[in-house]
């Protein structure tokens, strides 16, 4: 459940655009194969990348990458900070921008 004002024009979405950073990580993880848990405000949910800056998210350094969430849509505003988690992989990010559809 949501509350929003009438007039506000957030709808939910199931890809938005995000600069990550891997926190901790062996290694550098290939792009194409990179889902991991998302949490976006009370958002807690899977996401998969779609694409993103050359092909693979070194440790330490900045990306901008298109997330997709496969199950189901979200309430997500553009700034929003997040973190992510996936086995021993750890980044944080911020949502940069919401691709509506």
């Amino acid at each position: 459940m949501v509350l929003q004002c009438e007039l506000a024009p957030h709808s939910a979405c199931t890809r938005f655009v995000a600069q990550l950073m891997l926190l901790s990580h062996e290694g550098t993880t290939d792009s194409r194969l990179f889902q991991a848990i998302f949490f976006i405000g009370s958002v807690r949910q899977l996401a998969r990348i779609e694409k993103v800056e050359g092909t693979t998210l070194p440790t330490g350094e900045w990306a901008t990458v298109e997330m997709r969430f496969p199950y189901s849509r979200e309430f997500v505003r553009r700034g929003t900070p997040l973190i992510f988690r996936q086995g021993k992989t750890r980044g944080i990010g911020d949502v940069v921008e919401v691709i509506e559809e």
